[in-house]
């Protein structure tokens, strides 16, 4: 809990006392920021004695964020205002994720990281669907997602069995499921997607 406030921007949640009330009852909150923890996190994982194969996921919601409830879409001035922030939340997502390559490298264990977005940044929040139906789907569902280490016999294409068209969270974690199961032929029965729109249909990459 106390984790998941410190993680928090300056929201209702934290001004109606519900963090500091938190506080009170499990301690203090952190002096380290959570992109700190994490790394201290997959540091003392990585390094545990025990020699089974570890999966830790770790959702870091700063530094960069979605645009506020009150954006509008047709506002110039607050576009170029949430680009200026996504430049710099992008910066900063750069020094994060190169510290987890360096802790993940320094251990010599075999180690994939993947990193994932969980939407897009929301811009479209005043477009109606059915006025642009490419630009909200593209928007509030696209995401990034990049393999940034790969010391594992895994090879992109094994990576990349579920995501020959489009990627999702759930169809490439799948294809690493797949590419590390001993037999893939059960993880193909057991996988079965469910996407909210036909994303082939909007490709933006």
């Amino acid at each position: 809990m106390i984790l998941f406030c410190h993680a928090l921007a300056d929201t209702p949640l934290k001004f109606f006392g519900f963090c500091q009330l938190a506080s009170l009852i499990a301690g203090s909150e952190p002096t380290r920021s959570w992109p700190d923890e994490v790394v201290d996190i997959v540091r003392r994982t990585a390094s545990a004695p025990d020699a089974t194969p570890a999966f830790t996921l770790h959702y870091i919601v700063n530094p960069i964020g979605h645009t506020d409830l009150n954006f509008r879409s047709s506002d110039r001035k607050a576009r170029a205002r949430y680009a200026a922030i996504y430049r710099n939340g992008a910066a900063e997502i750069t020094k994060i994720m190169e510290r987890l390559q360096e802790t993940i490298r320094n251990d010599g264990a075999p180690s994939i990281l993947i990193v994932i977005g969980d939407h897009g940044p929301f811009l479209s929040r005043t477009v109606r669907a059915n006025e642009d139906p490419t630009f909200v789907v593209q928007d509030q569902h696209g995401i990034l997602a990049a393999v940034l280490v790969n010391e594992t016999g895994c090879t992109t294409k094994q990576l990349q069995h579920y995501t020959s068209t489009f990627a999702t969270p759930e169809r490439i974690l799948a294809g690493v499921m797949r590419c590390l199961a001993r037999d893939p032929a059960r993880i193909d029965k057991a996988m079965k997607f469910e996407e909210a729109y036909a994303f082939e249909n909007y490709l933006y990459e």
